[in-house]
């Protein structure tokens, strides 16, 4: 019985205390976690039923889109990494977290039938919208992850730099899911 109060001061110790040290881990998880909820449930999951289902397109297609979104990712991080480290976190992290939405807006907004009509579009349309994203995310995860050691004493970036990687984590995991949740809640109704 002593294990339960055991864990509890571990926990007050080292994770809730963290928060209050730190107050900025308070927006920059949520950050963290809703901007790979928002990436995950796109990148993960919509995206390539969208791909696949609705378009009619093959895995190669979907490779492609994929491929174009993860290779300008990995190329910017760097350049954006230190821009970020020039110019300031937060307008990395604003700007790119809005970049990745765009391409979930247009793909609403532009019928599915005029992309199946005229596939020219998923070359002049998809990919520079993915490169956008993947610009996006390149934008807000090195400014995002600076964050801690820019606002937290070398004693506790461990901790701190637990929780943005489990809010990220998270958002990873419920990323797909959610998407999954609202597909069929939608599909139901339709």
């Amino acid at each position: 019985m002593r294990l339960v109060p055991a864990l509890l001061g571990f926990v007050r110790r080292n994770f809730v205390q963290i928060f209050r040290d730190y107050p900025m881990l308070g927006w920059l998880g949520p950050i963290a976690a809703l901007g790979q909820i928002s990436i995950a449930s796109v990148n993960s999951f919509s995206f390539s039923f969208y791909v696949l289902d609705t378009l009619q397109r093959s895995g190669r297609i979907l490779g492609l889109l994929t491929s174009s979104y993860l290779v300008t990712e990995t190329v910017l991080k760097l350049p954006f990494g230190h821009l970020s480290d020039r110019l300031g976190r937060r307008p990395f992290i604003i700007t790119g977290l809005l970049a990745t939405s765009v391409l979930p807006v247009v793909v609403v907004l532009v019928p599915a039938r005029a992309i199946v009509l005229y596939p020219v579009l998923i070359f002049s349309l998809l990919i520079p919208l993915r490169m956008l994203g993947g610009t996006g995310s390149a934008a807000v995860w090195p400014a995002v992850y600076a964050e801690v050691p820019d606002h937290v004493e070398t004693n506790a970036r461990g901790r701190a730099m637990a929780v943005v990687n489990a809010a990220y984590a998270a958002g990873i995991a419920i990323g797909p899911a959610l998407a999954g949740a609202t597909s069929s809640l939608f599909a139901d109704r339709g």
